[in-house]
C-alpha cells in the first residue's frame, strides 16, 4: 500500500481570545517517535499549560491512533487534533498541539474549532512524501532452481538479491507489499511447486 507521510515536520500559531495555540506535526511511525516527538515539543515549550496529541501509525485508514487531552476538558482537545489527521489522508503522522492560556476560557466548542484549526494549519503546511510498504520475501529451494528462479525475479526487475548457500538454497529480495502474494504464485508455478516461501514486514 502506498501513502502519503510527512517529510520535514511543519507548525502553524494562531491566537484566539489571548490564548496562544502553537501546532507541531511530523512524521511518527512508532511509539517510541510518538513519544520522542511529544517530548521535544514538551521541552521546546517547557512552561505551556497543555501539550496535547494525535497521533496516526501506519496508512490513514487502517492504522493504530492515540489522543490525549493532557488535562483539557475531556474530548476537546486530542479528538479534535485526531479528526484532523483521520481526514487528512496522510498516515504515520503526529501533531502535537501546546496551549499558552490567555486567561479567558473558551468553553468546551471554543476548544474543540481552536485545536482543530490549530492541527490543520500545520498540517496543511506540511511537505509529504509517497511511503510504498515493502517485505522481505525469502525462497527456499534446491540449487537446481537457482537458475529458474534468478531470471524469474530478473524478468520482474528485481535484482537486490541476497543468497546463502547451506544444505539447500535461500533466496532473499525485497518487493512491494501488495505485489508479493502475485509474485509468490509465479515462482510456485515455474518451479511446479519446489519452493517454500515466507516474507516479513520492513
Amino acid at each position: 500500500m502506498d501513502y502519503p507521510i510527512p517529510a520535514t515536520p511543519a507548525q502553524f500559531e494562531l491566537t484566539i481570545k489571548k490564548s496562544r495555540f502553537v501546532a507541531i506535526a511530523g512524521y511518527a511511525s512508532t511509539q517510541d517517535q510518538m513519544h520522542d516527538f511529544i517530548n521535544s515539543a514538551a521541552s521546546d515549550y517547557p512552561d505551556a499549560g497543555h501539550i496535547c496529541h494525535a497521533c496516526i501509525i501506519g496508512p490513514p485508514q487502517r492504522s493504530a491512533f492515540y489522543c490525549n487531552d493532557d488535562g483539557e476538558p475531556s474530548g476537546t482537545a486530542g479528538r479534535p487534533i485526531l479528526n484532523v489527521l483521520q481526514h487528512s489522508g496522510i498516515g504515520d503522522i503526529v501533531t502535537v498541539v501546546v496551549r499558552y492560556f490567555g486567561g479567558v476560557k473558551l468553553g468546551a466548542g471554543g476548544l474543540v474549532r481552536a485545536y482543530s484549526s490549530a492541527a490543520a494549519g500545520a498540517v496543511a503546511e506540511l511537505d509529504t512524501q509517497k511511503f510504498v510498504a515493502t517485505v522481505e520475501l525469502v525462497v527456499h529451494a534446491g540449487y537446481a532452481m537457482e537458475n529458474t528462479i534468478r531470471h524469474q525475479l530478473s524478468q520482474l526487475k528485481i535484482d537486490d538479491l541476497q543468497v546463502n548457500y547451506a544444505d539447500d538454497m535461500s533466496l532473499s529480495c525485497t518487493v512491494r507489499a501488495d505485489e508479493v502474494e502475485a509474485l509468490t504464485e509465479t515462482l510456485e508455478n515455474v518451479t511446479r511447486g519446489a519452493i517454500k516461501t515466507s516474507y516479513t514486514p520492513l
